[in-house]
């Protein structure tokens, strides 16, 4: 996979994010999702220079931040 491919595959897969846990509307299976995030995977892990901190790969949470900002949640179990 050529550099450009890399990044064009990170950009769409951050989309898909935004697009699954920001606005409740994804485009794709989740298959087709994970298929795309091994692609993406493969590719760093044959060019681990390529790796930034907001790659999805790094991501710990997705990008909810958007619907959740703000509201207070309580917990029955700490």
């Amino acid at each position: 996979m050529k550099k450009e491919e890399y990044l064009s595959l990170k950009e769409e897969i951050l989309r898909h994010m935004d697009l699954y846990y920001n606005q409740s509307a994804p485009e794709i299976t989740d298959f087709e999702y994970d298929q795309l995030m091994r692609q993406l995977k493969m590719a760093e892990k044959e060019h681990p220079d390529w790796v930034t901190k907001d790659s999805p790969s790094q991501l710990v949470e997705g990008l909810s931040t958007k619907r959740t900002s703000g509201i207070t949640v309580t917990h029955n179990v700490p």
